[in-house]
C-alpha cells in the first residue's frame, strides 16, 4: 500500500510528532512506501517565506530523516483535480495533494477536516 503524507503530517513529523496518532506514527515508521508530494515541499517553502513556520533544518533534510519518499506532481495528477468538485474553492495546494493521492491510488494521511469530510475511504485521519 502507498501512503501520501499531506503537508500537515510532514510538518507534524518534523516539529511535533506527538500530534500524530498511534496508527499514523506506526504507518510512517513501518511503511517503506510513505511519500510526500513535491506540492507539500513547495507549500512548506511558501509558509517559510511568509514567516508562518520556522524549521531548524532544511525541509528536504527533514523529509529524508523521516524516510518519506518524494513524489513529483505531474500532468496526470493535475488531470485528477477535475474529478474532485468537492474541493472547488479549497486551498490549491490541498487540491493538488488530493489529486496526487487519487492518481496514484495512494492513501492520503491528513488532519484537514474538510478533506476528511469528503467521504473517501482512501483519506485517513492523522490524529488516529
Amino acid at each position: 500500500m502507498i501512503y501520501l503524507a499531506d503537508t500537515s503530517v510532514v510538518l507534524s513529523s518534523a516539529l511535533n510528532p506527538n500530534r500524530l496518532g498511534p496508527r499514523t506514527t506506526r504507518l510512517i515508521r513501518d511503511s517503506n512506501a510513505t511519500y510526500v508530494s513535491s506540492v507539500s515541499i513547495a507549500e512548506i517553502f511558501v509558509k517559510q517565506m511568509l514567516g508562518k513556520i520556522e524549521l531548524n533544518s532544511p525541509i528536504l533534510e527533514l523529509v529524508k530523516t523521516f524516510r518519506f519518499k518524494a513524489m513529483s506532481f505531474d500532468v496526470d495528477m493535475a488531470n485528477e483535480i477535475e474529478a474532485l468538485p468537492g474541493l472547488t474553492g479549497h486551498d490549491p495546494f490541498d487540491r493538488m495533494i488530493v489529486a496526487t493521492a487519487r492518481a496514484k491510488g495512494a492513501t492520503l494521511i491528513t488532519s484537514d477536516r474538510h478533506l476528511l469530510s469528503l467521504g473517501f475511504d482512501w483519506i485517513i485521519d492523522s490524529y488516529k
